[in-house]
């Protein structure tokens, strides 16, 4: 969380500023991965100077390691409730997504406009399951959809 800075009104600008809502960050990692993956931890350390960003766990609960649509979507409203409890209903994310957690920022954010001030993704994963029979044999795939993870854990 970092102080949000205050804006004139551009109807008015003799007007006294008015506070811009607080905003509260985090980060989205990817299917087979986990919140604190090297890339998470990168673009955490990297962006230390501007903001603190939490890093989510959209994984099942299970211990899998497995994202789904659901529990990604599921980590990300916890996150805002989360934060409203400590900023109020005014608190605005800004949601960083890489691969799947791309693709489940941009629909959190379709979902709920009110409360995303902004995302940003790094090669999120739209239509996934189309391309991914491009670059996977058939067996691979029917492993994949079978077990519901692909490769060794």
């Amino acid at each position: 969380m970092t102080a949000s800075p205050a804006t004139r009104s551009a109807a008015d600008p003799t007007s006294p500023p008015v506070a811009a809502p607080p905003y509260a960050y985090a980060y989205c990692h990817g299917f087979l991965s986990y919140p604190r993956s090297t890339k998470g931890v990168h673009v955490r350390k990297e962006l230390q100077h501007l903001a603190d960003i939490e890093l989510l766990d959209l994984n099942l609960p299970d211990g899998s390691g497995v994202v789904t649509y659901a529990s990604g979507l599921a980590a990300i409203e916890r996150f805002l409730e989360q934060q409203r409890l400590l900023h109020g209903h005014g608190v605005k994310l800004r949601l960083i997504g890489s691969s799947l957690g791309g693709y489940i920022v941009a629909r959190f954010a379709e979902l709920h406009p009110e409360a995303v001030d902004r995302i940003f993704m790094l090669c999120p994963a739209f239509s996934i399951g189309e391309r991914a029979s491009k670059f996977l044999p058939p067996e691979e795939m029917a492993e994949w959809e079978r077990d519901g993870v692909r490769g060794e854990l």
